[in-house]
């Protein structure tokens, strides 16, 4: 438990550090970069919606594997919780493994 524990606290930790990473990249206008005509995209908008970005792409990563890792955890919980019977896990795993075949499709 204090694996799983220690492993969700570094990519908790990883992705709050490349959300503020991006929220600086957005929100601090670099040089020469000023805001533009109304109705246009200014260099926030253009830097967030940029989805090729390499920290929102670590950032969905680190977010897909802790939700898979928190759920499973969560479903460790419930077997010990209930007597370890095998049958009360059945669900949350075919659950978990949707959710999981769903966020890690290309």
């Amino acid at each position: 438990m204090p694996i799983c524990a220690f492993v969700l606290l570094g990519t908790i930790t990883a992705r709050w550090i490349t959300d503020i990473s991006r929220a600086f990249d957005a929100l601090i206008l670099p040089n020469g970069l000023y805001c533009v005509q109304a109705g246009e995209p200014n260099g926030a908008e253009i830097t967030l919606f940029k989805l090729s970005d390499p920290n929102f792409v670590a950032s969905l990563a680190l977010y897909a594997l802790s939700s898979i890792l928190g759920d499973g955890f969560m479903i460790y919980r419930l077997w010990i919780v209930w007597g370890k019977k095998k049958l009360i896990i059945i669900p949350p795993i075919i659950f978990l493994s949707g959710i999981a075949s769903k966020m890690l499709k290309p």
